[in-house]
């Protein structure tokens, strides 16, 4: 049975390069702390256990669109990046005077996010117009 993660929201214009060119590092740091804490509650929402990571997965994302305006597909999985970065298990610097702290935080729901671990996942959309948000459906295989 796949794992359901609901978030009430699509992935923030703030996730994008295009949105962040020019901007400050500590402003994507801040979005990324945003889409780490929504995957962490939608986690404990779906009653997910701290299992092994996957090392192989099938991976669904349906976004909920709240109107029919028109939408560059390419920008809403753009967006996705800290949603994944959030999946995946943590990573540490291996060497320096940072040795051994976090590099990248993430609840290890996923091995990696990279095309071996989840290939290329596929994108569905439907109008929702009162509830807005998405939904990734993650099934090991």
């Amino acid at each position: 049975m796949p794992l359901r993660i609901e978030l009430n929201e699509l992935p923030p214009a703030e996730y994008s390069a295009n949105e962040n060119r020019g901007k400050s590092f500590w402003s994507m740091k801040g979005a990324k702390a945003d889409a780490l804490n929504s995957v962490g509650v939608a986690l404990n929402l779906a009653g997910w256990n701290h299992a092994e990571p996957m090392k192989q997965a099938l991976v669904t994302v349906t976004f909920y669109l709240p109107s029919r305006i028109i939408r560059d597909h390419g920008s809403l999985i753009e967006r996705m990046k800290p949603i994944w970065d959030a999946l995946t298990v943590p990573t540490y610097y291996k060497t320096g005077a940072k040795a051994n702290t976090i590099k990248k935080e993430g609840y290890g729901v996923l091995v990696d996010d990279d095309l071996n671990c989840i290939g290329f996942p596929t994108y569905q959309y439907e109008y929702r117009p009162r509830q807005p948000g998405m939904v990734i459906e993650i099934e090991e295989i």
